[in-house]
């Protein structure tokens, strides 16, 4: 698996908890660079359907729902 370290990590809110704009105008360029999934009536009726399905939150769900239209086979669990 390549190793994966995007480079925007180093980015961190002010004290104030905020980012600044420059901040999150690099966070957005930088996550650009990936495919995005536009939130659909599809994939939200996918969603609800995986939600029901496997017993998980609607978030993981629409995120499972998003990969799978932009034709990921394959996913990593975070815990």
């Amino acid at each position: 698996m390549p190793d994966y370290r995007p480079d925007f990590l180093h980015l961190r809110p002010q004290r104030s908890g905020c980012f600044t704009h420059g901040q999150v105008r690099l966070l957005i360029e930088a996550f650009l660079r990936y495919p995005v999934q536009e939130t659909t009536v599809a994939l939200v009726k996918g969603a609800l359907d995986a939600k029901e399905r496997f017993q998980i939150s609607f978030r993981d769900a629409a995120i499972i729902e998003a990969a799978r239209t932009l034709g990921c086979r394959t996913g990593v669990a975070r815990r």
